[in-house]
This record gives C-alpha cells, sequence and structure tokens, in this order.
C-alpha cells in the first residue's frame, strides 16, 4: 500500500496573534511582524507555536519559509 504524502498547510501569524512573544525569525533572526509555520491545521500550528521557547526557537519570516520549502523540495498546489 502506498505511503500517503501528509498535507500541510501555511499559516501566517502577526506578532499580535502570537502575544508579541517573538520579534525575530527563528532561521535568520531578523526582526519581523509576520511569521509562517506549516502545520495540519492553524489551531495545531498556534499550539506548536505556543510550546517554544522565544530563546530557543520561533517561527520563520517569509524569506526563510521560502527559501526552507525551496531547499526541502516542498509541493505547493493551491486549494
Amino acid at each position: 500500500m502506498p505511503r500517503k504524502t501528509p498535507t500541510f498547510h501555511l499559516y501566517m501569524f502577526s506578532q499580535a496573534d502570537l502575544d508579541d512573544r517573538f520579534d525575530k525569525c527563528g532561521s535568520c533572526n531578523w526582526e519581523t511582524d509576520r511569521f509562517y509555520w506549516l502545520s495540519t491545521s492553524r489551531k495545531n500550528a498556534l499550539e506548536e507555536i505556543n510550546e517554544m521557547d522565544p530563546d530557543e526557537a520561533a517561527p520563520l519570516c517569509g524569506e526563510c519559509m521560502a527559501e526552507m520549502l525551496y531547499e526541502e523540495n516542498y509541493q505547493i498546489t493551491k486549494n
């Protein structure tokens, strides 16, 4: 039986959406007011982000998310 490829959605969050816990990208460390995260639902994305320690991890800025999608060879489809 073929293995099903998981489906993730891309979610955008503002600093306010994240209770101002994050102000820098988790990859490049640039200050940003918009963050992006891949998850199976918006609710799961918020839960995953809220479990992060801001001193150790953070969601990504748009440029780093685009770079990660490219480098990891993600396939993007439109609903």
